[in-house]
């Protein structure tokens, strides 16, 4: 009686179970799908957090990683949530088109269109405003709590305090800024822009110290500059021609030339990537339009170069290796390149943030997923 009853409990407990699986195939297909890849390294997702998304109704949500902290914008909400994707506390604004970004004790929220600057610490406090600047175009908090801000009309930045009270202002009178970065390590503001001068377009790095006076400059003669990077008191500049280290006098120390037309950098440690559209024949021949290009600046040299037929959105680093992703695909390749691991989401990826080296978070259009990473 006792093997009857527990046949009979085995064969429900299967029939459930089967029947579980015909109903819910697509959403068990879907789940799998988002936490399963190839490779040594593998991916568990840890919290996925939904919001409401209605063009007509122009609810677009707007997600930044600040930190530690994952702070959305739904409609007239502003919620902060934690690293583990628990709301810590939601207040209502009316935000419009925003820029964020922040240090470890405080965020600015910057209405762009409108110039409006508001200053929040991580409690939901706001400690400063400042309304009617003017447009903005970018936005920088520096992690000993300056505000910069690029004014879109004026082309200029204005250097602000943690409670929003002006500290400069810097007016660039030759050509467009096109980038603009403080080095943390010697406290001064670095600005590039573009200028077409006698029919070619030139490109120009200032520096500038916090009270807004011009210490130096270097001229890019018929170069476009596309970013800059800090290696201590010295700076890196990645162009079209070249990518090139200047010491703090800002002097060339050591160049080497860029390959192809550059679309995508990322930078740590001695090791620059670029992804580039490449229109070699050869290269069309095989059907891959793109080249990922590795440069090593400690050696001064080429490392590696891989073609492939799609591009990447975006390359992150993190400490021993470097994640590309795009649409809904991730990969992920160790500093000589040598593919680690790849993995399918189900949803698209907007943008993809580094949490910490074992943690990543992707957000889309309508959500944010938390995900760990391990061997």
């Amino acid at each position: 009686m006792a093997r009857k009853r527990k046949g009979r409990l085995v064969s429900l407990i299967l029939f459930i179970i089967i029947n579980i699986i015909i109903f819910n195939r697509g959403t068990i297909y879907g789940n799998v799908k988002s936490i399963i890849g190839f490779g040594d390294l593998q991916v568990s997702e840890l919290k996925t957090v939904e919001f409401e998304y209605n063009v007509e109704r122009g609810i677009i949500p707007k997600i930044f990683i600040l930190n530690e902290y994952i702070l959305s914008i739904v409609d007239t909400k502003i919620t902060l949530f934690t690293d583990e994707g628990e709301a810590k506390w939601q207040q209502t604004n009316d935000f419009e088109d925003l820029l964020v970004d922040g240090n470890e004790n405080f965020f600015a929220a910057v209405d762009y269109l409108k110039g409006n600057i508001y200053i929040y610490d991580y409690r939901g406090n706001i400690n400063a405003s400042l309304l009617e600047t003017g447009e903005i175009s970018s936005l920088k908090v520096t992690k000993e709590g300056y505000i910069m801000v690029l004014m879109e009309t004026s082309n200029s930045i204005l250097i602000y305090d943690p409670q929003l009270n002006l500290v400069s202002q810097v007016n660039i009178n030759k050509g467009d800024v096109v980038s603009f970065d403080f080095n943390e390590e010697n406290h001064f503001l670095y600005i590039g822009t573009l200028d077409m001068e006698e029919n070619q377009l030139n490109s120009y790095i200032y520096k500038y110290d916090l009270m807004g006076h011009l210490i130096g400059s270097v001229q890019l003669i018929d170069e476009i500059l596309l970013k800059i990077y800090f290696d201590g008191l010295n700076f890196i500049k990645i162009s079209d021609k070249e990518i090139g280290t200047y010491n703090e006098m800002m002097e060339l120390i050591d160049s080497i030339n860029s390959i192809g037309n550059v679309d995508l950098i990322a930078y740590k440690d001695d090791l620059i990537v670029t992804q580039t559209l490449d229109k070699s024949s050869e290269v069309i021949k095989n059907n891959n339009k793109y080249d990922s290009v590795g440069f090593d600046l400690s050696k001064n040299e080429v490392v590696f170069r891989k073609s492939y037929k799609e591009n990447y959105q975006e390359i992150v680093f993190r400490d021993d290796d470097f994640i590309c992703y795009n649409n809904n695909v991730i990969d992920i390749y160790n500093r000589e390149e040598e593919h680690i691991s790849h993995f399918d989401l189900t949803k698209d990826i907007k943008k993809l943030r580094i949490f910490d080296n074992d943690r990543i978070v992707v957000f889309g259009v309508d959500y944010f997923t938390i995900f760990e990473l391990g061997y």
